[in-house]
């Protein structure tokens, strides 16, 4: 069966595993971090403008869209728009996918503790960490070997393994050309396992990790364009 293949990337500072059948996201959560970045103790769910007053930012809201109320998180950052019951947020009118759908309880906003900690946090305070020249980045194409992935939809015998290593080969040197030091974890069509991936990333002092896949959304033809998962720091 054929499939159609869509360009997908994977950021982040450390592995990230997605899988290559494009779905929807949904509200559950399989592995929580084993410890939180955030100097607040790590409840279940805090109210939004308790937060907002200890992070000195500063929240406003509700606004109403339709039939959801919505809540605004300002700093000198930028603004984070949150909706009661979504877990589509806003950060500067940029979507981001929030862990849980934030609630009301005693007719307050309240944000789960691993959205707080993990992305309005770091995205509202400080100012957003970004990468400068002459940083290291390692590019690591997808499957490999007998881990062939997907099947294109142009070609019965096209696997994903081979359209990610020609996109990290050409990758490669527009980023050098760039300033930045590029290794990639596969030059050749091995399947490497994902340990040995992040043992690589970690050795060469990777700033930057970015994994290529290319989707599948069979049956589905219509979606195009490329998607782009990221860690928050």
């Amino acid at each position: 069966m054929h499939k159609l293949l869509l360009p997908s990337i994977v950021v982040g500072s450390s592995l990230i595993i997605v899988g290559c059948q494009t779905q929807t996201p949904t509200t559950r959560i399989s592995r929580l971090p084993a410890r939180s970045t955030s100097d607040a103790p790590i409840r279940s769910w805090s109210p939004l403008d308790s937060w907002a007053g200890q992070y000195n930012v500063k929240a406003t809201g509700p606004k109403r869209a339709g039939t959801n109320l919505v809540y605004t998180v300002h700093s000198s950052s930028g603004a984070m728009e949150i909706t009661i019951g979504s877990r589509n947020a806003k950060w500067n009118n940029r979507r981001l996918w929030l862990g849980y759908a934030p609630t009301l309880a005693d007719n307050r906003p309240h944000v789960h503790s691993i959205d707080l900690s993990q992305n309005l946090r770091f995205l509202l305070t400080p100012k957003p960490w970004r990468l400068g020249r002459g940083k290291t980045i390692v590019i690591d194409p997808g499957h490999g070997g007998g881990n062939r992935g997907t099947r294109s939809i142009l070609s019965g015998t096209k696997f994903e393994k081979e359209y990610s290593l020609d996109w990290a080969r050409r990758l490669k040197p527009l980023l050098e050309k760039k300033g930045w030091k590029v290794h990639l974890t596969r030059d050749s069509d091995v399947d490497i396992p994902l340990t040995e991936r992040v043992a690589f990333a970690e050795k060469h002092k990777a700033d930057l990790f970015v994994s290529l896949h290319f989707n599948s959304s069979f049956p589905k033809l219509d979606p195009s364009g490329i998607e782009t998962y990221a860690l928050t720091p």
